[in-house]
């Protein structure tokens, strides 16, 4: 058994829920101890009672179980106070290539996104954002998701806050509950691969649909966190089915993401089967 599921196993009650990342023979074949919240493929996400993991694990379509794991950023001994400066490494303030990610879509599974930042917002000040989903907020059944946790809110909700005086509490979210309160790390990295360029340099993709998954895990028990392996396979499937057919670029800021790195963990498979099921949809629907 993974040793980091054994460990989970024994702290918990019986009867506590458990997630985990399951791999299978059969993708149609699932233990029905296991409640599957995304299937890519062969690889499985989903929540399971402590008292049911060898039950699991022994099923015979099961190749293997990992608990979930925490991913995140560290801000142990980094010196931020003297930013590097290169010349060499000048940004235009407009891209002079002719790619703009017109009719792409550009995601970021992080944490902290300024969605009222004028770099995510259209000139006519409606948002760029096609979806976003925050894992770590309250479930709400008013606003259910295929997921059943966090808080999906749509583009008329985001549009909607963007005309209020206040846009942060006219939604409910705000950035700076991540990144040890200053909430701007997500808003950096997605600025750096499609910001529009209202407001400082344009990104690599200035015309790109935009796509934000805030990842959090109660588990973890605080706000500022990056969730975990579970999570960020679920934030995957979640912006490859929103993007339907349509191009898409995802990326994945995170870091503790201990393992092998030899495409042989969990994540991993998961990431493969995750291109695998979009480059699938990509060709059934191109036009011929």
């Amino acid at each position: 058994m993974d040793p980091a599921l054994a460990e989970a196993v024994e702290a918990a009650e019986p009867d506590q829920m458990l997630e985990g990342i399951l791999r299978v023979e059969d993708p149609a074949d699932i233990p029905p101890q296991f409640n599957v919240v995304c299937r890519l493929n062969r690889i499985v996400t989903g929540r399971f009672l402590a008292s049911h993991v060898r039950m699991i694990r022994r099923h015979t379509n099961v190749i293997s179980l990992k608990a979930a794991r925490p991913v995140g950023i560290f801000y142990e001994d980094e010196d931020v106070t003297e930013p590097i400066q290169r010349e060499d490494t000048e940004i235009p303030a407009r891209s002079i290539e002719p790619f703009t990610g017109r009719g792409c879509i550009v995601a970021a599974l992080d944490f902290g996104l300024d969605f009222a930042h004028p770099n995510f917002v259209n000139p006519d000040g409606t948002t760029r954002l096609a979806a976003f989903w925050h894992q770590g907020a309250a479930y709400d059944t008013a606003h259910p998701n295929q997921n059943g946790y966090g808080r999906v809110f749509s583009r008329v909700e985001i549009n909607a806050a963007l005309r209020a005086q206040d846009p942060y509490r006219a939604l409910g979210y705000h950035p700076a509950i991540s990144d040890a309160g200053s909430g701007s790390h997500g808003t950096h990295t997605l600025d750096i691969a499609a910001g529009n360029g209202r407001v400082g340099r344009a990104g690599a993709a200035s015309q790109a649909d935009l796509m934000f998954v805030h990842l959090s895990t109660p588990r973890l028990d605080r706000a500022g966190d990056l969730g975990d392996s579970v999570r960020l396979l679920e934030g995957l499937d979640y912006v490859g089915l929103m993007a339907g057919s349509r191009p898409l670029v995802v990326n994945l800021s995170v870091g503790r993401t201990a393992g092998s790195h030899d495409g042989t963990s969990l994540v991993e498979q998961g990431m493969h089967e995750f291109l695998r099921l979009c480059n699938r949809r990509e060709t059934t629907n191109r036009p011929i």
